[in-house]
């Protein structure tokens, strides 16, 4: 087994090989919703995505900033589960920041844009998940051993 230091790189290290999240937000009425969303993480464990002001999960973020994620759909069953607060980034400095940040991180999978730029949408918002929870599982003995475990990884 391997120690919570290096438990944690691991967990970065997954995160940083996928670059895509089932978000869950709550909408005004109390309905759960889920949407794929493209993502980077730093190295204290933020999540940073885009999403277009007309969409219901823009509306839902402004209405209750709580979230859930999750990264590792398959086919190996390993997947990163968290929950936090998604706060909208406003200030132009720390927007350029975190485009500067998005560009140099974000593995685009062959494409030159993440998908969400490649649709019409008039004006784009940038979110910055600050995690109040994170749990890595891992049951794939054969394909990461090092973390494999019966049960859930405390990561934050």
């Amino acid at each position: 087994m391997e120690t919570t230091e290096q438990i944690k790189q691991e967990a970065l290290k997954f995160l940083r090989e996928n670059n895509v999240a089932v978000l869950a937000t709550v909408s005004a009425d109390d309905k759960p919703q889920a949407s794929a969303v493209y993502y980077v993480t730093d190295e204290d464990f933020n999540f940073y995505f885009l999403t277009s002001r007309d969409t219901r999960k823009f509306s839902n973020l402004m209405q209750n900033s709580y979230v859930g994620i999750v990264v590792g759909l398959g086919p190996a069953a390993i997947t990163i589960q968290g929950g936090g607060a998604a706060q909208l980034v406003e200030g132009k400095e720390e927007q350029l920041e975190i485009i500067k940040f998005l560009s140099v991180n974000a593995d685009l999978k062959g494409s030159h844009y993440w998908p969400i730029l490649e649709l019409p949408h008039s004006e784009f918002a940038i979110f910055k998940i600050n995690l109040s929870w994170l749990v890595l599982l891992n049951l794939d003995q054969k394909g990461h051993p090092d973390t494999y475990h019966n049960g859930y990884h405390k990561i934050i």
